[in-house]
């Protein structure tokens, strides 16, 4: 695997708020990751250890849903996802399937760790996209929730397994 250059982290609006000297020592702990489409980058209930920054491509974020898989969003450039490990150390809530080829920057969680003890500053403005991510995706479930309960007939049965 290879490493980003501060030129190809520059490009995202997502690390906006770090100064070179931070992208460089970001670039020293990300990895590059490539997925071809239809690719599936990471599963619904296997363990999380990453994250991952869309730099190219687009990528769906499904969930199942009783014997069917939903679509709950389509990612693109600029967008993180997998960053709920860097939080609560749990397993994957949703699959990441590429839809197209696929660039991604990806940081380990332990990585990430390590980063936020030797480079706190930085650590914390990389919060500021990460904690924005957890609460569209929170946003999003709510949206979805409220959609399904949109029918007074539905109940948690029917709509489990619809």
């Amino acid at each position: 695997m290879s490493q980003p250059t501060v030129e190809e982290l520059r490009g995202l609006s997502v690390f906006g708020m770090l100064e070179d000297e931070e992208l460089a020592t970001l670039c020293g702990v990300l990895q590059v990751r490539r997925f071809d489409a239809r690719q599936v980058i990471f599963e619904e209930g296997k363990a999380a250890r990453e994250v991952y920054f869309l730099a190219q491509g687009e990528v769906a974020i499904s969930k199942r849903l009783g014997r069917t898989r939903r679509t709950l969003s389509k990612l693109e450039k600029n967008s993180i996802f997998g960053h709920m490990p860097l939080i609560d150390r749990g397993m994957h809530e949703a699959t990441a399937t590429a839809t197209t080829d696929v660039k991604a920057y990806c940081l380990e969680r332990d990585m990430f760790a390590r980063l936020a003890g030797s480079a706190a500053p930085m650590a914390l403005k990389l919060m500021v996209p990460l904690v924005t991510a957890c609460c569209r995706a929170a946003r999003c479930a709510d949206d979805l929730v409220h959609g399904l309960y949109a029918d007074p007939q539905a109940t948690l049965l029917t709509l489990h397994t619809s």
